[in-house]
């Protein structure tokens, strides 16, 4: 009978354990009541996406601190500029571009010349396109700092959180594929940003995993959803939550695929405005337009 008693308060503590892991991730869009407290000894950190579509950015701000990834297209303007008038942000302290294509450093055009940009970082310098060529231009005045090139495995710390670099220039590998991610870590919260790298580097990364982990509680879908993934890439990945910057259809196979693994996709064409806040211990999903404390 005492055995029986140990055994079934043994499976009532795994449950318990179970069912507080899961709350990781608050997803406020799901279930705008659902009960969540931040820490009072810890800053939050915000991942803030605009309504964008084919194209890549991203403003991760703690207090006055704002670092952008990869900066969006032209098209996009009057998307981006509707997010960062509604997040209140007005100047940029570092840029972190994963490769120089249209749709991840275009937006670089009209910033630079509209308002404040700190440090910029430029992983990775093939396959470069039009706007590419436009910014270098606008380098040569030498009125900008900016850093060309990373390493794989290199680190960098901002707004209190830790970002690795992964990148990988193989033979016969696309630019996409050659493109950089970035890991972020704020406590013991993760989310990796997986740039455009698409099935032939993720298998890479899969065979010949990198000395730091890739695992994360939130995953950038690689290249906009267009795809789906290796699965060894998303076995080592293993994100509970994964972002897309499309719409709905556009990322309809990572979507498809990672239903499979009980994994939601939130697409950042959609109706909301994403916010993902983290004090190091929880994320919480809202949306920036309705402003949710």
């Amino acid at each position: 009978m005492l055995k029986k008693a140990l055994i079934l308060l043994l499976l009532l503590c795994l449950s318990l354990s179970a069912a507080a892991e899961e709350e990781v991730i608050v997803n406020l869009l799901d279930n705008p009541d659902a009960p969540y407290a931040f820490s009072p000894e810890s800053e939050v950190l915000e991942v803030i996406f605009p309504r964008v579509f084919s194209c890549d950015i991203c403003f991760i701000r703690r207090g006055d601190e704002v670092m952008m990834l990869d900066a969006g297209s032209i098209g996009m303007r009057g998307r981006i500029e509707e997010c960062m008038a509604m997040a209140g942000i007005n100047r940029i302290d570092r840029v972190f571009i994963s490769h120089p294509h249209d749709d991840h450093i275009g937006g670089l055009t009209w910033m630079l010349g509209s308002i404040p940009v700190g440090e910029i970082t430029i992983a990775a310098e093939g396959g470069k396109h039009w706007t590419a060529e436009l910014t270098d231009s606008m380098f040569a005045s030498g009125d900008y700092n900016v850093r060309r090139g990373v390493q794989d495995g290199d680190l960098f710390s901002f707004g209190g959180a830790d970002f690795r670099v992964f990148v990988r220039g193989k033979g016969g590998f696309s630019n996409n594929d050659r493109s950089a991610m970035l890991r972020m870590e704020y406590g013991a919260r993760t989310m990796l940003f997986a740039a455009d790298i698409e099935i032939t580097a993720q298998g890479d990364y899969a065979k010949y995993p990198p000395e730091y982990p890739l695992q994360a509680d939130i995953l950038k879908y690689p290249h906009h959803g267009l795809q789906r993934m290796n699965r060894g890439f998303r076995a080592a990945v293993a994100p509970r939550l994964a972002v897309a910057t499309a719409g709905k259809t556009g990322a309809k196979h990572a979507i498809k695929y990672l239903k499979q693994y009980g994994t939601p996709v939130l697409c950042t064409a959609g109706d909301a405005m994403l916010r993902l806040r983290t004090d190091g211990r929880i994320w919480v999903i809202d949306d920036l337009a309705r402003d949710l404390p």
